[in-house]
């Protein structure tokens, strides 16, 4: 059972060389998301309708990668691999996946690989109901933890957190 609750699947996509990747949460049908953007230069997709005042009907997925900005196109490979997959809000124009996503800064030069829609459709092929393994990376510089711990602003993660509680 990925992070302790019943029909979510996890996916990862690493890039071992860049020390990047990102993670997709695909939760079962009908969970409902939420976020709390915290920070001054927050890189996120979908906020507003996963925000607390609107009355989202539905989540379909959550990408959480590097790159920075340019990690945010990871989320439409997930939203075109939902679309192929029947997953979306269908309304009369077409199917439409709510896929929210965050980044983290870990970009340390000019010629590192930027994370893009390949990324984000390969972690969702990738998706199992099993525990996702232990990242290897933190997503670098941005993050408190490689601050703290790493050297060259890399530091080894730990085990996924497990949610608390259960997607309805």
């Amino acid at each position: 059972m990925a992070l302790g609750v019943e029909g979510v699947r996890v996916g990862v996509w690493t890039d071992p060389e860049h020390h990047t990747g990102c993670t997709v949460v695909l939760p079962p049908a009908g969970a409902v998301g939420g976020i709390a953007v915290r920070g001054g230069a927050p890189g996120t997709r979908e906020a507003a309708i996963l925000g607390p005042a609107t009355p989202n009907e539905a989540c379909h997925a959550v990408v959480l990668c590097g790159s920075s900005l340019f990690g945010l196109r990871a989320a439409d490979g997930v939203v075109d691999w939902c679309e192929a997959h029947g997953i979306g809000l269908e309304l009369a124009v077409g199917r439409f996946p709510i896929v929210g996503a965050a980044v983290v800064l870990d970009i340390r030069g000019p010629d590192m690989r930027r994370i893009d829609r390949d990324a984000g459709w390969a972690a969702c092929e990738a998706a199992t109901a099993d525990e996702p393994p232990a990242a290897r990376w933190a997503s670098a510089p941005a993050a408190p933890s490689a601050r703290r711990r790493g050297s060259n602003g890399r530091a080894r993660a730990g085990r996924a957190p497990r949610c608390a509680g259960r997607a309805t």
